[in-house]
């Protein structure tokens, strides 16, 4: 939704390829950090955020930021806090508040500015994401089944259940769409299978916004077929 539409060529210089190694390494902490730890999330969008600076070229990541209305839309409400910190007395809170709502900025104004992931790059920091999902399942499962947890939302270990759960939901999705718009293969067994786990384990931990969530989409989709 963010990126540009160009593509890199087998002529890019060795700067650009190092730069786009970086931004991969940081896109990749922040997915794998998401479910897992909010320190590796924290580094990735710094490695994103350095590595965008560095990289100069100002003049033409602007223009292709502000041709971009989802981005411009994305970072005008972050915009719309720092406006407020003019109204409010308690700055402490305020610029907390600002430091969690960053990736409102860095992601859309990144993402807009840098050449478009290509579809292994895609695959790869999917992939990435949904196993970053299930190793966090996989530490709740066990620490459920060795009596570790004394309430279901425990089972969430390094995040808040809802954000996890939101992300198993994500997965869901993107699991379905790969099994329903691709030929039939062991692939797609993986997909079904995988999928199968994230709604079981949505129901393990009792998640009843991600299940809310779950159904409401999947009864729009519904009611948008042919």
């Amino acid at each position: 939704m963010f990126s540009t539409t160009e593509s890199l060529t087998d002529n890019t210089s060795l700067r650009t390829q190092i730069h786009r190694y970086i931004f991969l390494a940081g896109l990749l902490a922040v997915c794998i950090g998401m479910p897992l730890s909010n320190g590796i999330n924290s580094i990735g969008q710094a490695i994103l955020a350095i590595n965008w600076v560095i990289e100069g070229n100002y003049i033409a990541k602007f223009k292709s930021f502000f041709r971009n209305k989802p981005a411009l839309v994305l970072c005008s409400v972050y915009l719309m806090h720092l406006l407020g910190l003019l109204y409010t007395t308690n700055f402490s809170y305020g610029f907390e508040d600002l430091n969690k709502k960053l990736p409102l900025l860095l992601f859309p104004l990144v993402l807009s500015t840098t050449v478009a992931l290509s579809d292994k790059e895609k695959m790869l920091v999917i992939i990435s994401f949904m196993f970053a999902v299930t190793c966090s399942n996989f530490v709740g499962g066990w620490r459920l089944l060795h009596h570790q947890i004394i309430d279901i939302h425990d089972i969430s270990p390094y995040i808040a259940p809802v954000r996890l759960a939101m992300m198993m939901v994500l997965s869901i999705f993107i699991l379905g769409h790969y099994v329903v718009t691709n030929k039939f293969s062991y692939k797609s067994i993986i997909s079904i299978l995988w999928l199968g786990w994230f709604l079981f384990f949505l129901f393990v931990m009792q998640s009843l916004t991600g299940i809310i969530i779950l159904i409401v989409i999947c009864l729009a989709l519904l009611f948008m077929l042919p």
